[in-house]
């Protein structure tokens, strides 16, 4: 690790001075090394594990700045910072994420994020830089806040920021930009940008977009966006932008004040991350499919079976608005869930008459030898246990471990409706359909004893309004 950000001796930044910084994680190893990576970037940091722990040190204790997993144990990073609001706790914060969820980031920033920070192999490169942006946007800001005219506008500490940092009138005319605005701007000096629109520097096709926010921005006192700017010479370039209106001692709004952060690199690196995500997930689609055909080589109504389940399991976890990476998950799922009864005898599979007790214990350990065949490969879902469980029921009655209501995966439940559904409406080697009235009036008679109130509702939804049915 680089300690490009350590102080020199007893000497400390401005920002590293006032840094008592609460890092808020639940994963016990990144915690400390994010502690350490903090430190030894010369700032003092606290580490708690859950929202109440942090709610709680807040309380008593002044912190600048809070530094937050944005899926905690026991709250949402969004509900952690909904409830400091509702108790007059204004604490700056950054969100740390390995989800690189675009809906998550602007959920965040509209809550007033300062930055956003995925978990991924350059994160303990940026996080000392952002701690370090931030807590000085936050003293910046705090200076200004102090300030009843537009004297500090020639502050040595603003014009020599490392931030690149514009002042407007309340129309967006730019008065002020320091050197590091004209640095970012490729421009040679001031008198070449004061007087012009902020928009003048954003990308032809953004002005409008822009245009609207600063509106906003002048309604609200404050704005976060990432937009699209275009340098002197025409290049083009990201940049994250946050704005806040400056009032005076008797709350006249006198300005706004711009912060620009060139987002560049980051934005190539996501972009990366993205491809090889989606190489990633062709990958392990192959691996699924390959693990599928396996099963499907020994017993051809497996086959079947399993693809008409993965279709329902979806459109059921569609229905309960899963979010899409759960949907997924379920996929892949359902998509294997039967690859334990490659070890069952053909004999038992293919069996035209009831089958026995003793077959019947024999064919009840296929969740169990499914999941002893895939628990050893990392997908990024919890695959083998949701194989596990398939067969789980809420009141306590499935096999293999006889499982009750909260210790099933939800994306199980989901799965298993899906599987008792299908396999009763179709055809079976000892029994004829019975047809998809009768399944569905199985699930609809026994939710909230064997199946999931919830899950149930889905898939009767689904048939009810017509918008599922099995391929033939």
């Amino acid at each position: 690790m680089k300690d490009n950000h350590k102080g020199n001796g007893n000497t400390k930044t401005r920002a590293q001075a006032s840094a008592n910084i609460l890092v808020v994680e639940d994963d016990e190893g990144l915690s400390q090394l994010m502690q350490e990576n903090l430190q030894q970037a010369g700032f003092d940091a606290q580490v708690v594990s859950n929202g109440a722990e942090a709610m709680a040190r807040i309380s008593n204790n002044s912190i600048p700045l809070l530094l937050m997993d944005y899926q905690l144990p026991d709250m949402s990073g969004k509900q952690l910072i909904e409830t400091l609001t509702e108790r007059q706790f204004n604490v700056p914060f950054v969100v740390v994420t390995g989800q690189g969820n675009e809906k998550v980031a602007v959920e965040m920033m509209k809550l007033g994020a300062r930055d956003y920070l995925l978990k991924d192999t350059a994160f303990f490169d940026i996080l000392p830089l952002s701690v370090e942006r931030v807590l000085e946007q936050l003293a910046i800001e705090k200076e200004l806040s102090d300030t009843v005219e537009k004297m500090w506008i020639k502050d040595a500490a603003i014009d020599s920021s490392t931030n690149s940092i514009a002042i407007t009138d309340l129309i967006g005319n730019l008065t002020y930009v320091n050197t590091s605005f004209l640095t970012l701007w490729r421009y040679d000096n001031e008198e070449d940008v004061l007087g012009r629109h902020l928009v003048d520097f954003l990308q032809m096709q953004m002005k409008e977009t822009a245009a609207e926010l600063i509106k906003a921005v002048l309604e609200k006192g404050e704005w976060e966006e990432e937009l699209v700017a275009r340098r002197k010479d025409g290049s083009i370039f990201d940049i994250s932008l946050s704005a806040n209106i400056v009032t005076n001692n008797k709350g006249n709004p006198i300005c706004m004040m711009a912060f620009f952060t060139d987002i560049t690199e980051r934005k190539r690196a996501e972009e990366k991350l993205e491809q090889s995500l989606h190489r990633l997930q062709r990958a392990l689609n192959g691996a699924i499919q390959a693990i599928a055909l396996t099963g499907e080589s020994k017993d051809p109504y497996t086959a079947s079976h399993q693809r008409r389940v993965t279709a329902l399991a979806c459109a059921i976890a569609k229905e309960m608005r899963l979010l899409p990476r759960q949907v997924e998950g379920i996929r892949m799922a359902a998509t294997i869930h039967d690859i334990g009864m490659i070890s069952i005898p053909s004999e038992i599979v293919s069996k035209s008459g009831q089958l026995t007790e003793s077959e019947l214990s024999i064919v009840r350990d296929h969740p169990k030898i499914g999941y002893d065949i895939l628990k050893e490969i990392e997908f990024p879902w919890p695959i083998a246990d949701i194989i596990l469980q398939h067969h789980e029921r809420i009141d306590g009655s499935g096999y293999p471990a006889g499982l009750s209501d909260k210790d099933i995966l939800l994306e199980a439940k989901i799965l298993g409706v899906a599987d008792i559904v299908e396999a009763m409406a179709s055809h079976r080697p000892y029994r004829p359909a019975l047809g998809i009235d009768k399944a569905l009036e199985e699930i609809s008679q026994k939710k909230g004893t064997l199946y999931d109130v919830q899950t149930v509702d889905a898939c009767l939804r689904l048939f009810e309004m017509q918008e599922f049915k099995f391929d033939e």
